[in-house]
């Protein structure tokens, strides 16, 4: 068959696509540009994932730096209490505490006689960016930093 059409073509000095080879063509293209589309989808929530991961560990690792800094200058009134316990915060991507969509909580608990450790959890879902981003659903992430600092009962 194929022969035959090719035959009549070349006679009739006509060259180009049959209609039925550009609809193919288009339905070909058409699922590939949905799979680019539903990937950029899933690239955008990773980043926006990524982004909080980072924020996380960023506010984790500023808390462990003040329990730091209050081993080495235990006058500073600034500085967080090394005493055994646990306590939280809200806080925001910019470290401002009092309100945010990350909740930082710590740990201190004794590790030697001469030393502490303490644990950093910032916690946030998913559901208080909103319910869009996440298709209905809550999802809990957290990040936990834990450090041995010095402050123990010498």
């Amino acid at each position: 068959m194929s022969a035959i059409l090719n035959t009549i073509r070349h006679r009739s000095g006509e060259s180009g696509f049959t209609l039925l080879e550009v609809m193919f063509s288009l339905v070909i293209a058409s699922i590939g540009l949905l799979g680019l589309a539903m990937m950029q989808g899933t690239t955008i929530r990773g980043n926006s994932n990524s982004n909080r991961i980072t924020t996380a560990t960023i506010l984790a690792q500023d808390k462990l730096e003040e329990f730091n800094t209050a081993t080495e200058n235990p006058d500073n009134a600034q500085a967080p209490n090394l005493a055994t316990g646990e306590d939280s915060e809200k806080v925001d991507d910019e470290g401002t505490i009092g309100k945010g969509i990350f909740t930082r909580s710590w740990v201190v608990a004794e590790h030697t006689k001469a030393s502490r450790l303490v644990t950093v959890t910032v916690a946030w879902s998913d559901d208080k960016i909103g319910p869009a981003a996440t298709g209905g659903k809550s999802t809990n992430h957290a990040v936990v930093l834990s450090t041995i600092t010095r402050g123990g009962q010498n």
